[in-house]
């Protein structure tokens, strides 16, 4: 395992940022259980910072001529031959 490999391991075992985001989007759900669906889609019912981005964007992107699957395909596939985008995200 190279360095970077294991510095993104690592960044995914301690992601700071998804654990805030996770646990303010826990506390809107508290305070205003109205958005609950929409915080759940968006955020709670997925376990990485890159897949509730990547699924937004692909409910934001696809099209009737593109699915949103097909956009989620070509966002992992782009993060998977380019893992630093992830950190450019956070960033």
């Amino acid at each position: 395992m190279n360095r970077h490999t294991s510095s993104v391991q690592v960044a995914k075992t301690i992601d700071l940022v998804w654990s805030r985001i996770r646990s303010e989007a826990e506390e809107i759900v508290r305070s205003d259980p109205s958005l609950g669906g929409f915080i759940y889609g968006a955020i709670l019912n997925h376990d990485s910072f890159e897949d509730a981005l990547v699924h937004r964007l692909a409910q934001r992107l696809g099209t009737a001529d593109i699915s949103a699957d097909q956009v989620i395909k070509a966002f992992e596939d782009a993060m998977e031959a380019e893992p630093d985008i992830a950190q450019a995200a956070r960033a």
